[in-house]
């Protein structure tokens, strides 16, 4: 598996992003169903063609959405949290909160 290395002590799997608008005034989580059949972010494994691991969220992003979003600029991706899913290993998934509120659709 190949990993993007933060430091030497935290290694990123993957990574995605959590979709967020704020509607009416409130926020809504958007979500997608994965192939197991559990709804989660849109996300996935790091591979060796990413220059970074933000690649990777945007690469996911477009694929998993069928390219309904698509995302153009590095910098909309500001705002993570790593999350540890194995307690023996140093490895991190990263999950990019991205408030799509005042965005069209065809301007991402």
């Amino acid at each position: 598996m190949t990993k993007y290395k933060i430091n030497y002590h935290k290694y990123l799997t993957g990574a995605g992003v959590l979709l967020l608008e704020n509607y009416n005034n409130r926020w809504i989580v958007i979500l997608f169903k994965d192939h197991t059949k559990k709804y989660s972010d849109i996300g996935g494994t790091y591979e060796s063609k990413h220059i970074d691991i933000k690649d990777t969220a945007m690469d996911e992003l477009a694929e998993e959405s069928r390219k309904i979003f698509i995302l153009d600029n590095k910098n909309l991706l500001q705002k993570y949290v790593d999350v540890k899913y194995d307690s023996n290993k140093d490895d991190f998934y990263r999950t990019y909160l991205l408030n799509i509120t005042n965005y069209s659709f065809f301007n991402y």
